[in-house]
């Protein structure tokens, strides 16, 4: 059943791709467009446990193909990020030191990153964002 549902939501994903590409990549010749990926399954990546979601690695892959010659930045940080949370999150467990670990990791979940992963996401598109506009007064922040 789960194969059976990363598969509707893979065929969904694709679509989208097609239907908006040629608005999306129009957008870009004007402004910064962000097309943000999927961060890894953290029990389900290939990062955790050595198990693979090809899946979510096709849709990457797909969505990399799709965007590779135009101005649409991909915006796959969080995927980085999210691994080494998740490597983290399993060395303190497997330490036996569960009571260290932060909230904000979201250990427990074995689904979604954490909002470590999350907020340091934002953080970096909003540098991103902030950097680009050429203010040299620290005191203008985003």
């Amino acid at each position: 059943a789960i194969f059976k549902e990363n598969i509707e939501a893979f065929n969904y994903y694709f679509y989208d791709l097609k239907k908006y590409w040629g608005c999306i990549t129009n957008l870009a010749e004007n402004i910064v467009v962000l097309w943000m990926l999927p961060p890894p399954m953290k029990i389900s990546h290939s990062i955790a446990d050595g198990i693979a979601n090809p899946i979510l690695d096709l849709a990457n892959a797909v969505a990399w193909s799709f965007f590779k010659n135009t101005k649409v930045i991909l915006w796959d940080i969080r995927e980085v990020l999210s691994i080494k949370e998740t490597n983290e999150c399993y060395k303190l467990i497997n330490s036996g030191l569960l009571d260290e670990v932060p909230r904000d990791w979201h250990c427990w979940d074995l689904h979604h990153p954490g909002m470590w992963t999350s907020s340091r996401s934002v953080q970096m598109l909003l540098n991103l964002v902030c950097g680009s506009t050429g203010v040299d007064d620290d005191t203008e922040l985003c």
